[in-house]
C-alpha cells in the first residue's frame, strides 16, 4: 500500500480547492469596476480659485463612445466622447455645475456617465 505524505496531500486538497473555486471565465459574476452606466458626486471642497474644477477620468480596453450628463435634468455636457482601446480621455466640467456647496439642502448637482461598451471612470 502506498502512503501519501501530509504535505502531499494538502497540495492536492488545495489544487483541487483552488479549481472548484477559481474564476470562472464563464460566470456572470465577474469584480471589476468595469461598467457602462455610473452615477457620482462632488462633495464641497471649498478650494475656490480660478483654476479649480472637477476632472473625470475615462478609460478603455475597446474603443467605444460615451456622454455625460449633469443634474436633475440630466444635461448632456458638451455633446458626446470617445476613448480610444487601451488609452484614456480626460474631461475637465466647471466645478460650480457639479460641486455641491453648503450643508442640509439637496443640491441637483449629481453625474451620470453612459457608455456604448464598458469603461473605467476616476472622478477628482
Amino acid at each position: 500500500m502506498n502512503r501519501i505524505s501530509t504535505p502531499g496531500l494538502l497540495l492536492l486538497a488545495l489544487m483541487l480547492f483552488t479549481n472548484a473555486h477559481g474564476q470562472n471565465t464563464n460566470s456572470k459574476c465577474h469584480r471589476s469596476t468595469e461598467g457602462k452606466e455610473f452615477w457620482f458626486g462632488f462633495m464641497e471642497s471649498r478650494n475656490y480659485h480660478t483654476q479649480h474644477f472637477v476632472e473625470i477620468t475615462v478609460t478603455a480596453r475597446e474603443t467605444t463612445n460615451f456622454q455625460i450628463y449633469t443634474g436633475k435634468n440630466q444635461t448632456q455636457f458638451n455633446g458626446g466622447y470617445s476613448v480610444q482601446a487601451n488609452n484614456s480621455t480626460r474631461i475637465q466640467i466647471p466645478w460650480e455645475m457639479v460641486e455641491a456647496t453648503g450643508s442640509e439642502q439637496v443640491q441637483d448637482k449629481g453625474i451620470r456617465l453612459v457608455s456604448e461598451k464598458p469603461v473605467n471612470v476616476y472622478a477628482l
